[in-house]
């Protein structure tokens, strides 16, 4: 009984790995369940999914992680590295040239930008979230990364604009900023905690990042009314470490091994 109990404790156990050619089918899968609220709005064959992921593992395999649950991909991460400053980033369309990192990454980048972070429902319920980001950590350390960026959608918004009666295509563009300003600082009461009332910004708070600037435009996403978030998070190594080509490589790979046991990241969260 005890090792029948502890096969299936491995067999169900989340891991986290980098993508193989083998998993696009899954991915598409995954990119439209997890982004169902932009497609429903502004559909897109899968045939033209399979293609974005096609080309961003051609271009940057490496960067590209996903997450399994019971042996199937419940999540995935990608990321890109740049030389642009967080000032410079205008939309999540241009940074990226449409999601497929064509003309945009550059492998020896100093800085990283999170392209998307997706996790299906099954995956949120065993934190499948926190394993992506600290292997991509692990993976931002080793390369001597001085800045990791994002560009979050704030899906909620519409929602939180509802409650509140608000016809928001009658305003001015500066009042329109002036609500989202507002709202991404808006929080509610959830099981007896203050969070932010976006649970998508709510999420990236949670794992270290900082909320910085407003952009209008920012991201494709009408629940969320084209608005996006930067966010921004610095290499944790002090100065003096994170210079150290061997202290970056065995901090992030250490981080990275870290990704695959919940109990350590737990502890070290």
């Amino acid at each position: 009984m005890n090792k029948n109990r502890s096969n299936f404790e491995r067999a169900s156990k989340p891991i986290v790995r980098g993508a193989t050619s083998d998993d696009i089918e899954r991915l598409v899968e995954l990119e439209l369940e997890t982004f169902h609220d932009v497609y429903a709005v502004n559909p897109v064959a899968p045939e033209a999914i399979r293609s974005m992921i096609e080309t961003r593992m051609d271009v940057a395999r490496e960067l590209m992680i996903v997450g399994e649950v019971g042996g199937i991909i419940e999540g995935v991460m990608m990321c890109q590295r740049t030389d642009k400053d967080s000032s410079e980033v205008r939309s999540w369309e241009e940074t990226t040239n449409n999601g497929t990192l064509v003309g945009t990454h550059f492998p020896a980048g100093k800085n990283f930008y999170i392209v998307n972070l997706a996790v299906t429902e099954r995956g949120s319920a065993h934190d499948l979230s926190d394993q992506l980001i600290a292997m991509m950590l692990g993976k931002f350390v080793e390369a001597q990364g001085e800045v990791a960026q994002l560009l979050s959608r704030i899906p909620q918004f519409s929602q939180w604009l509802n409650e509140r009666h608000v016809d928001f295509s009658s305003l001015s563009d500066e009042a329109q900023d002036s609500l989202a300003e507002e709202y991404i600082h808006a929080t509610k009461v959830v099981d007896g905690k203050e969070r932010l009332y976006d649970g998508v910004l709510q999420r990236y708070v949670e794992a270290g990042v900082q909320p910085t600037t407003l952009l209008r435009n920012g991201y494709t996403d009408p629940s969320s009314h084209n608005y996006g978030v930067l966010c921004t998070f610095e290499n944790p190594l002090p100065d003096m470490l994170k210079r150290s080509r061997i202290v970056s490589l065995l901090a992030g790979r250490a981080i990275s091994c870290a990704a695959n046991y919940p109990k350590i990241l737990k502890k070290l969260s």
